[in-house]
Formats: C-alpha cells, structure tokens, sequence
C-alpha cells in the first residue's frame, strides 16, 4: 500500500474515492483545502514543486484535497515518486527523514521511544523518537516553489 496516512490521522478527512486515487497513482498528490484555495486548484490540476532541499522537480497531478481541524497547508506525495526522479548515486535517495508511529496507548510511547533509538543507536542514522509536538515545535520552516500547470 503507498500510504497508510489516513489510517494513521483519521482526523485528516478526505473523500474514499481520492484516497483511493492517491494510493494508486505515484505521482500524485494530495493538500490541505487552505493551500489548494491559495493556488486555486482542483482534484485533477497538475502542480510542479521546484526542489530546493531536494535537486529534482516534482511534476504531481492533484488527487484530492483534505480537510482538518488546524492543519490544511499541507502537501503530501510519495516518497517512491521522489526515489525515482533523484539520481541513483545521490546520497538522498532511498532515505527517510520521518516516521510516524501510531501506540495503542499514550503511556506506552516512551517504552516504544526507547526500545526504537536502542535500536539505531549505533547506526550512521541514528533515530531521535518524539512526539508528535515536539516534533512541529522544532522542525525548521520547508521552503519550496509551486507551479500550477494548467
């Protein structure tokens, strides 16, 4: 399955049918309802993101548009898509800057935190587990260039 996403935020809601079209299809996209009225796009319109933490440009055609109680500035694609444009020696490709965890309980993510970066401890990469807000209170603002294609 390409993205498990909606799974894991149910609060993100989207109708099924572009969930569906966002699954299949590897270069699409989906965005909050705020940036989509911000560019003035619709299911279906084409978007290219100039790259600038990444050297590619991403040529995504939208899939569907979310809504959500605070956060509808976001675009989301898929990392495959990214994997394929990005050249095969570069030292970004096949790597992953975030996971997200779903626990069954609140309480039992500390024990998980620590079981996962003992994991990775001595890895080149190791892993800094956190929650979900401490992760937003310290990720530095991401820049990018959007293009509507029509």
């Amino acid at each position: 399955m390409r993205s498990r996403f909606f799974a894991i935020y149910p609060d993100f809601v989207m109708p099924a049918d572009q969930v569906a079209a966002f699954k299949k299809e590897r270069a699409s996209c989906v965005l909050g309802e705020a940036i989509a009225k911000h560019l003035n796009v619709k299911v279906g319109d084409r978007l290219v993101i100039t790259g600038d933490i990444y050297p590619v440009n991403l040529e995504l055609t939208v899939a569907g548009i979310f809504t959500h109680p605070k956060n509808t500035e976001s675009l989301l694609f898929h990392q495959e898509y990214l994997n394929e444009l990005l050249p095969v020696n570069a030292e970004q490709r096949d790597m992953v800057g975030t996971y997200i965890l779903r626990v069954d309980k609140p309480e039992n993510m500390g024990r998980i935190s620590d079981v996962i970066d003992k994991r990775f401890e001595n890895d080149p990469y190791p892993t800094r587990t956190e929650s979900e807000k401490a992760f937003w209170r310290f990720v530095p603002g991401v820049s990018g260039e959007f293009e509507t294609v029509s």
